[in-house]
C-alpha cells in the first residue's frame, strides 16, 4: 500500500492509515453480511483490519449448515472483497 508523507517542521511522517473504507463506508467493528468463494452460503461476520480491496472479517454465524466445517478449519476467520460486504444496519 502508497502511504503519504507528510512534512512537518523538518521532519518526515508517514500519513496515518485510514480505518475506514471510503468507497462503502465500512469500518473496524462493523457487522456485515459477506459472500465468499470458500463459503456456499452467506456469512455474518465482524471487521477485523481493512486492507486496501479486502477486509479480515472474523465469521459469526454461516448460513448453510455445511459451512460450519470450513468456519472451523479457518478458526472463525476469513478474508473476504470488500465489494462483496454489506453492512448490516443495526435493529434498536
Amino acid at each position: 500500500m502508497i502511504q503519504e508523507k507528510i512534512h512537518v517542521g523538518g521532519l518526515n511522517f508517514d500519513k496515518p492509515k485510514p480505518t475506514i473504507n471510503k468507497k462503502k463506508g465500512i469500518k473496524l467493528g462493523d457487522i456485515c453480511r459477506a459472500k465468499s468463494e470458500m463459503f456456499s452460503g452467506w456469512l455474518r461476520c465482524e471487521v477485523v483490519k481493512l486492507y486496501q480491496n479486502a477486509a479480515m472479517v472474523k465469521i459469526i454465524a454461516c448460513r448453510n449448515p455445511q459451512d460450519d466445517v470450513v468456519q472451523h478449519e479457518l478458526d472463525d476467520v476469513a478474508v473476504v472483497r470488500i465489494r462483496d460486504l454489506t453492512v448490516l444496519k443495526e435493529v434498536s
